[in-house]
C-alpha cells in the first residue's frame, strides 16, 4: 500500500486508530476531516506514526474547533524529512501565527510544495500570504 485517503467523522480515538495501522512503507496520506471533535491529542497521535518514507501529507482539518497552535506545532515536529508534499487546510480553527511559525521551523528541507489554508484564523495577513511557499514561510517565521 503506497498511498491512503480516509473522509470521515473523526473523534481522536478514531484517528489514532488509523494512524496506528498506517503501513511502514506508506508514500502518500489523504486525510479529511471537517466538522469533526478532533483535538490536539489526535493530531499528536498522528504525528507520532508518520511514516518515515512518507513523501505526501494532505490533511483537511476545516471547522475543528479543537484543534490549536499545540496541535499543529506537535503536527510540525512529526514531519518525516522524505516529505516533498504538504497541505494543511484548518479553516475556522483555533490556530494562529505560532502554528504557522511551528510549521516554518519544521519543513523538510527537500519539500517542494506547500499549501496552508487557515482562513478565518487568527493567522495574520503576512502569514496566510507566506503559507503557499517552503522558502517564504521560512523567512516569514524568522522576522
Amino acid at each position: 500500500l503506497s498511498s491512503c485517503h480516509a473522509d470521515g467523522f473523526f473523534c481522536d480515538s478514531g484517528l489514532a486508530a488509523l494512524a496506528a495501522s498506517l503501513p511502514g512503507g506508506l508514500r502518500i496520506l489523504t486525510i479529511v476531516a471537517r466538522d469533526t471533535l478532533l483535538t490536539d491529542c489526535g493530531l499528536a497521535a498522528l504525528a507520532g506514526r508518520l511514516s518515515q518514507g512518507l513523501q505526501q501529507l494532505h490533511l483537511h482539518f476545516d471547522n475543528c474547533g479543537s484543534i490549536s497552535d499545540i496541535g499543529l506545532a506537535v503536527l510540525a515536529d512529526g514531519l518525516p524529512g522524505s516529505l516533498q508534499s504538504l497541505t494543511v487546510h484548518v479553516k475556522e480553527v483555533q490556530v494562529s501565527d505560532a502554528a504557522l511559525a511551528a510549521l516554518a521551523g519544521c519543513l523538510p528541507r527537500g519539500l517542494q510544495t506547500l499549501d496552508i489554508n487557515a482562513a478565518l484564523t487568527q493567522v495574520s495577513i503576512d502569514g496566510q500570504g507566506a503559507s503557499r511557499d517552503p522558502e517564504r514561510l521560512r523567512a516569514w517565521a524568522l522576522q
